[in-house]
């Protein structure tokens, strides 16, 4: 009998245990801003339930047991004391958990930014280059050691100078109420400064208005010259604010983040557009704006990612006008040249997710915005019905403007037919036509690559007979010579040559060609490898194929740029002489026709 109701009390207070563990999870995830990705914080909250539910049923055994052996308590008795035990084990657990945890302090439900501004000694120079990569370090002190810290943007780009003196902003995260913080400056991987911050761990209204300039004049002798000074703002509130003529864009973020290819930190950010210092009428807050160049000052600005809407925001007569263009998709925004260098030029802009960008239109003429064309120098956008075949692959930008700016070719690639096209849309008629590429003549090894150059070798613009420019195959060209893919990375790092389109035949060529001609040792491979090695000056190159393509690659323990670009250099030299042309072929079959 004493095992049944044992069994009972452990049941129940097994299930007891199992939902507050739960719920302790559920708050830890928040107090550990544990990741939700992949479901990681669900699969916590799942383990740590279960993981309680468990201790419950053994709790609710042993103390059911204990308190019978020494009397005979009733069923809720027993159930009472187990389940005290667990509250009181959920409790204590729970108050650990919240302690160590570095929760941020909050002002009025908001979290919290710390602004600070560096200054840098009088009469010392500018600070660094303006594109500097500047960092604003908190940090949480354990006696003197940081023990944990968060990295915010330093904007060099913001550098001004008052009383002779330049001062640099900066901005952070605070992540954490407990101890007490630093603050630590930085440009690039070099310190500027660092110092301990008279922070309150729950920062109130007077920490809304900056600090005077510290240490303070008088003060104990500091190891920097440098002075700062800091104030606290809510996520919602603006902490920078950058003048555009007679515009201001003010800026507001959630939180900060390392971007994809970039050593600079993206944002979550808000923007609004103020004019002589007032909030322009009916322009709502932006999730992204951009720089018009050119005189008057001008903004575009779109109200969320989704947003088929772009808003100009333009200085006419000493008053600010706001024109809505739909559809219009900012998000997909490319120059229209026909200039080689300018449109390499823009596609490596290096624009960052969540900052006011002064570099996409920075420079005047036409850009495709999607189903919409800009021009920035009238900032008159004229809307246009795309073609639905074939359909443009959205990311590549133009590949080329006529000369009389009312049509620009763009490239379509059906990757399931294995077949490309350029095709070319007149704006100003929404008329498209298309003329096949001839992968075999017209050659490339990525179309993501492809640009004016390209379609100028190929194509030619002649006047019509109505006073258009139309696009044509050019007559008599001569195709270029294969080339490869060549993704470079530091030295210890995996390096990469691509060839398409390919097979194993043209890997056996390029195998043949690194053994003759670099004067490597082919290497023993197994029956069923895929990959051929080759070793040259002790170092091992791997040569794949592949159904459409074949790599040559150097694996981390060899890997080193400058020798990986002399092979594919040697490589591509000797496809220039047109004798392995033939093999530049897939292996896959062709698709069958429908």
């Amino acid at each position: 009998m004493r095992w049944l109701v044992s069994l009972g009390i452990a049941l129940l207070t097994a299930v007891f245990g199992l939902l507050a563990a739960g719920v302790v999870a559920s708050l830890a995830v928040d107090w550990y801003r544990i990741s939700s990705f992949e479901g990681g914080s669900g699969y916590f909250v799942i383990a740590m339930a279960l993981l309680g539910g468990i201790a419950g049923f053994v709790i609710g055994v042993t103390t059911s047991l204990v308190l019978m052996a020494r009397s005979r308590p009733g069923f809720f008795r027993g159930l009472g004391a187990s389940l005290a035990v667990v509250l009181g084990i959920t409790a204590a657990t729970a108050g650990v958990a919240r302690f160590l945890a570095d929760v941020p302090p909050t002002m009025n439900g908001e979290e919290l930014h710390l602004v600070a501004e560096l200054r840098w000694p009088a009469g010392t120079p500018a600070p660094p280059d303006r594109n500097a990569i500047g960092t604003v370090t908190l940090g949480a002190l354990s006696g003197q050691s940081v023990r944990a810290s968060r990295d915010g943007p330093l904007f060099f780009e913001d550098a001004r100078q008052e009383e002779g003196r330049w001062i640099v902003p900066g901005v952070v995260s605070i992540f954490t109420s407990r101890g007490r913080r630093s603050v630590q400056f930085q440009s690039g991987t070099e310190p500027l400064a660092g110092f301990v911050v008279p922070l309150a761990g729950r920062p109130g209204e007077e920490h809304r208005e900056w600090s005077a300039w510290l240490p303070a004049d008088g003060a104990a002798a500091q190891p920097t010259p440098f002075t700062y000074r800091f104030k606290v703002v809510r996520l919602t509130e603006p902490f920078r604010r950058q003048r555009i003529g007679r515009f201001e864009v003010t800026t507001a973020s959630k939180e900060f983040f390392m971007t994809a290819g970039s050593e600079r930190r993206g944002a979550h950010s808000t923007f609004s557009v103020l004019y002589d210092g007032s909030p322009v009428p009916g322009v709502d807050p932006f999730e992204s704006v951009a720089v018009v160049g050119g005189e008057p000052a001008a903004l575009i600005g779109r109200k969320s990612f989704h947003s088929d809407e772009c808003v100009v925001v333009r200085d006419v007569a000493g008053a600010a006008r706001v024109e809505s263009h739909k559809p219009c998709w900012y998000s997909q925004a490319h120059l229209v040249t026909g200039d080689a260098g300018r449109a390499a030029a823009w596609r490596t802009r290096g624009v960052v997710p969540g900052w006011l960008d002064a570099v996409t239109f920075a420079e005047p003429g036409l850009y495709q915005l999607g189903p919409a064309v800009m021009d920035t120098r009238t900032l008159a956008v004229t809307t246009f019905e795309p073609a639905s075949e074939p359909s443009a692959v959205a990311s590549l930008p133009p590949l080329g403007l006529s000369p009389d700016e009312r049509s620009f070719a763009w490239f379509s690639h059906d990757s399931y037919r294995r077949t490309s096209m350029v095709a070319v849309t007149d704006w100003t008629t929404s008329k498209t036509y298309a003329l096949p590429v001839d992968r075999a003549r017209m050659r490339f090894v990525d179309y993501m690559e492809l640009g004016p150059a390209w379609l100028h070798h190929h194509f030619e613009w002649q006047r019509g007979a109505d006073g258009r420019d139309v696009l044509l195959e050019r007559k008599g060209f001569v195709p270029l010579s294969y080339v490869g893919k060549l993704t470079l990375a530091k030295k210890g790092e995996s390096q990469l040559y691509w060839l398409e389109p390919g097979g194993e035949r043209l890997r056996d060529a390029v195998v043949g060609l690194l053994v003759d001609e670099l004067k490597g040792e082919r290497l023993l491979s197994g029956p069923d490898s895929y990959e051929e090695r080759v070793k040259i000056d002790d170092r091992i190159f791997g040569v794949s194929a592949g159904s459409t393509y074949v790599t040559v690659s150097l694996a981390a323990e060899h890997g080193d740029p400058e020798v990986m670009q002399a092979v594919a250099r040697r490589l591509e030299a000797s496809f220039a002489t047109g004798r392995f042309d033939t093999l530049f072929v897939s292996d896959e079959p062709a698709p069958e026709a429908n």
